[in-house]
């Protein structure tokens, strides 16, 4: 068997599976977990208001102009409607700035819809129900950074129980679900050149070459095509799991949660000072969950009948 052992820990180093082997593997997890309905995003809490607003949004199919759903919750921030779905997780090897954590590529399916905040909490938002702004870079409209993972859950916490609503922390698999936005590219404008090579992220997010080193106002830059702004910089942003360097290999098909346990919680996103690898939808990363720092803050998922 010392071929195939050897082939399967290459593999494994450089984060890819056989296409046939992941076919396979899907099929059996389908088999054994059942194929979950979908089901549709909950109806609107009352409480909240909607506005349709046309907003010039970001795809690889090129950017456009579409009338967005912009719901407002009680506390003022808005959030978009993410539809239930199923779309293939994780970078390929071949994909540039691709690392062994970001595969293998696998499907998934998130079988319920839910609302996510349309951009990353802001430093007024979180003063109005925390009481106070840990933020390095000061401004109401900037977002909220110097936020552990444990500081998070404790907004999501407090903001469900004045709103009597269940707000929370995006698992990984519906943030990158809803980064890409029914894209299949690097990010979800494309891959990040136009045809004369220039490269584009500076378009579309705050990173390490145009940011002057430091956040930005939320909703400058556009959003993608379901209408999300800031997912691929400004700050990278704290999700729900665990982080599991190897969890792809054996990561459920339907809604998966991550590891049952770790030390680190997975983080997404790029942030003002990262490089445009770190952008892609894909990128992942593990940081501990007491850590705080000026590049990290979060988003809220809500499911109003969770």
């Amino acid at each position: 068997h010392g071929p195939f052992v050897q082939a399967y820990e290459r593999d494994r180093q450089m984060g890819r599976r056989d296409p046939a082997a992941e076919r396979a593997r899907t099929e059996r997890l389908l088999r054994e977990q059942g194929e979950r309905p979908l089901r549709a995003v909950p109806a609107t809490p009352s409480g909240w208001t909607v506005e349709t607003r046309q907003v010039t949004v970001a795809s690889p199919e090129g950017d456009r102009t579409e009338g967005i759903a912009c719901y407002t919750n009680e506390l003022g921030m808005d959030l978009v409607a993410v539809p239930p779905g199923e779309f293939i997780m994780g970078s390929s090897p071949r994909e540039r700035g691709h690392s062994r954590y970001q595969g293998p590529q696998h499907r998934v399916r998130i079988t319920g819809g839910f609302y996510m905040g349309a951009h990353e909490v802001t430093q007024g938002q979180y003063e109005e129900v925390m009481g106070t702004d840990p933020s390095a870079f000061r401004g109401p409209r900037r977002p909220v950074e110097m936020v552990t993972w444990n500081d998070a859950r404790e907004f999501c916490r407090r903001l469900s129980q004045g709103e009597g609503l269940t707000y929370r922390l995006p698992t990984e698999a519906e943030w990158e679900y809803a980064c890409r936005a029914g894209s299949t590219t690097a990010y979800s404008f494309g891959d990040g050149w136009d045809d004369q090579g220039d490269y584009l992220l500076g378009g579309y997010a705050w990173y390490g070459r145009n940011s002057d080193e430091q956040t930005h106002e939320v909703g400058q830059k556009p959003p993608n095509a379901w209408g999300l702004h800031g997912m691929l910089g400004n700050v990278r942003e704290w999700c729900q799991d665990w982080f599991g360097e190897y969890y792809y290999w054996q990561s459920p098909v339907n809604d998966p949660a991550g590891p049952a346990s770790g030390r680190s919680r997975v983080l997404r996103g790029g942030s003002w000072r990262s490089s445009g690898a770190d952008c892609r939808s894909a990128a992942r990363e593990g940081y501990t969950p007491t850590v705080a720092r000026e590049y990290i803050g979060f988003r809220v998922v809500c499911d109003p009948g969770g």
